[in-house]
């Protein structure tokens, strides 16, 4: 995965180079099954980020929410992008009910703010994070940095999101008995196995279901569970995979159980106290190289 070479000064470059500059930042987001859905048109002052109705994955995601949260992930790595040229962006969510596949549009004026350390350090972890999200796993089992759990859930309510931290024994376990549960009925459906290898990457280890697996796992929940939320929930996904990138931290990241309306609810009653859950998430560190 590259970035686009940055315009040397922003307030100098072409809005046609500016608009490009942010498209292709954002190409490099994350996706939920690897299905890179989305697609981007640009104006001098705009983009739109435009779901890939034909990377939608029929059956098991027939409604597109992992579709929605996937094209939440581009547009906050176009926020980022913005920012990152000194401009400050306007997002605009759904904006209109005529055209369901417009996920957000993001815009810009001539008004300008230098990005901080923050804003920088995000944007500089878009090109290192890998796009498949499909569960990597391998964690070497090294103890996380202090203080980042309770950082990462900062940053996650900062998108209207929450991360819900497994930290009892018992809870943790019986997310990994569902998930492993959900792993079961996912390769006995031949339609669900079958759309899976489609869009499977070779060699991703497996997200690890095993209660010694290392890492925390944790779930990213909402309040409430319409497509809003779920461009939401990718927003918070990838403001919280840069923050865990720039601190060494690696996500294995599974939607699974959620292809399952009684293990959704499961998890919703029992492990979230009723909030949404959109994804869960592993975090870990690794000994290998990162790279894209």
């Amino acid at each position: 995965m590259t970035v686009r070479q940055t315009p040397h000064e922003s307030a100098a470059a072409s809005p046609d180079e500016i608009a490009k500059f942010v498209a292709e930042a954002a190409a490099n987001a994350p996706s939920v099954s690897s299905t890179a859905p989305w697609w981007f048109s640009t104006t001098d002052t705009e983009i739109c980020v435009r779901a890939d109705v034909e990377r939608k994955l029929a059956v098991a995601d027939p409604a597109g929410r992992e579709l929605t949260i996937s094209c939440g992930a581009a547009v906050f790595t176009a926020r980022i992008a913005v920012r990152y040229l000194g401009l400050l962006p306007s997002v605009r969510v759904l904006p209109d009910a005529d055209v369901p596949n417009l996920i957000a549009k993001i815009s810009w004026d001539g008004e300008r703010k230098e990005p901080g350390d923050h804003e920088r350090a995000l944007f500089e972890q878009i090109p290192l994070l890998h796009r498949d999200l499909g569960g990597r796993g391998g964690f070497d089992g090294a103890r996380l940095p202090a203080g980042l759990m309770s950082r990462l859930s900062e940053e996650t309510a900062r998108e209207r999101a929450t991360l819900r931290v497994m930290a009892a024994d018992d809870h943790r376990a019986a997310l990994l008995a569902v998930m492993a549960a959900a792993d079961s009925a996912f390769r006995l459906d031949a339609a669900l196995a079958g759309e899976g290898a489609t869009w499977a990457v070779p060699g991703t280890p497996d997200f690890g279901l095993e209660p010694s697996s290392a890492g925390i796992v944790a779930v990213l929940t909402t309040a409430a569970d319409q497509r809003a939320d779920w461009v939401q929930a990718g927003q918070a996904l990838q403001r919280l995979l840069l923050v865990a990138g720039g601190q060494g931290v690696e996500a294995a990241i599974s939607a699974r159980p959620f292809e399952f309306g009684q293990l959704r609810e499961f998890i919703a009653v029992h492990l979230v106290g009723g909030e949404v859950p959109q994804l869960v998430l592993r975090f870990g560190m690794t000994t290998h190289e990162r790279g894209g």
